[in-house]
Order: structure tokens, then sequence, then C-alpha cells
């Protein structure tokens, strides 16, 4: 299965593919171009990874909030 990626979600795929895989170690997982190629199929495969590189793109943005906040408790 491929799956395009929005340019918007780019800058997160390397760090969601790394969540992807131990999320689901038999699963093999290739970038191609603009998208990536899942050796699976299936619609819960889709959510899934598409899940993943929403959660990581979340995490990333959020990482400068979640730094103050601990910083105002220490």
């Amino acid at each position: 299965m491929i799956i395009k990626v929005q340019p918007v979600f780019a800058p997160y795929l390397d760090e969601a593919i790394v969540r992807f895989s131990y999320l689901h170690p038999g699963v093999e997982i290739a970038i191609e171009g603009d998208g990536v190629s899942l050796d699976g199929d299936g619609p819960e495969l889709l959510a899934a990874f598409q899940h993943t590189l929403y959660r990581q793109k979340i995490y990333r943005e959020t990482e400068g909030i979640r730094l103050r906040m601990l910083e105002s408790l220490l």
C-alpha cells in the first residue's frame, strides 16, 4: 500500500516511521517519493499509520509548551 504524505506532515515523517515500526514490527515501511510504502494492506493499517503521523506532528508542535510548563513547576 502506498500512502501519500501531505507536505505539512513531511518534517515529522522520519520520527513517525520509527514510532510506527516499533508499534507494528511486522510491517515493512519505506519512503517513496512524496509518500510511504507499507507491505500490508487494509483500512486498519492505513488508519494506524495516519494516526501515528498526526500524533508525531502534535508531539513536536507542543514540545515548547510542555517544556515551559515543566520549567514553571521546577
